[in-house]
């Protein structure tokens, strides 16, 4: 999951799926690949969500009461799929999935198998764009390409997008994210921008030193 990763909803087995986002289309729906198999899949962004971890929404067991909405994960995968509480007893909790109406019995200890659905407005996709940065100097897209992973990892991290990666055969930087990320993305992808500048500066001024003619000596 090296790129930005959200949760996919089925609407019939009513499941979050993990997905990586692969592009934005015009039409506003997204070109995602899912996990664990990559499978390819359009979706639109009102049936995404972001990912969220599911220790930072483990319940306590005294939160827990019938018919509280809970998400529970389906055999050690990565799906979770909603679902309504029935009883707790001691550290096991008994919930009817949502979308085939089965009973499932989940342990709260261990490994997270019970989660509560995340309730702030954050999780819901934020509205965004796709805007790309050409890199059409050959040396400039060559550092750009060689150093992409850290580059990648630091604009993600600090700016928020949705996406980014260096197409090398197209020769740009693509971005997908909302206003404020894309700003940040491209303030950071200057700053980056400067050590290639820097470093072709300083190559020739070495250059420039190495064939200077030498002046002030004397006739031997």
């Amino acid at each position: 999951m090296d790129q930005y990763t959200v949760e996919c909803r089925d609407e019939n087995d009513k499941t979050w799926t993990p997905a990586e986002i692969v592009d934005l289309l015009r039409n506003g729906s997204y070109k995602l690949r899912l996990f664990p198999n990559a499978t390819p899949a359009t979706v639109p962004a009102n049936k995404l969500r972001t990912a969220h971890r599911a220790v930072t929404h483990k319940p306590k067991i005294a939160e827990l009461r019938p018919e509280t909405p809970v998400e529970v994960r389906l055999d050690d995968s990565d799906v979770w799929a909603e679902a309504a509480v029935i009883m707790v007893k001691g550290g096991f909790v008994s919930v009817r999935l949502a979308g085939s109406g089965n009973e499932k019995i989940v342990s709260t200890s261990g490994t997270a198998q019970l989660r509560l659905p995340p309730s702030d407005a954050g999780a819901h996709m934020p509205k965004c764009v796709k805007q790309t940065i050409p890199l059409t100097d050959e040396k400039v897209l060559a550092w750009f390409l060689q150093n992409q992973e850290r580059i990648v990892e630091d604009v993600l991290k600090k700016s928020g997008l949705i996406l980014l990666r260096i197409e090398e055969s197209l020769k740009r930087i693509c971005m997908i994210g909302d206003e404020r990320s894309l700003s940040t993305a491209k303030m950071l992808i200057e700053l980056h921008g400067r050590h290639i500048n820097e470093r072709t500066r300083m190559t020739t001024e070495r250059g420039a030193r190495a064939t200077r003619p030498e002046t002030g000596r004397g006739k031997g």
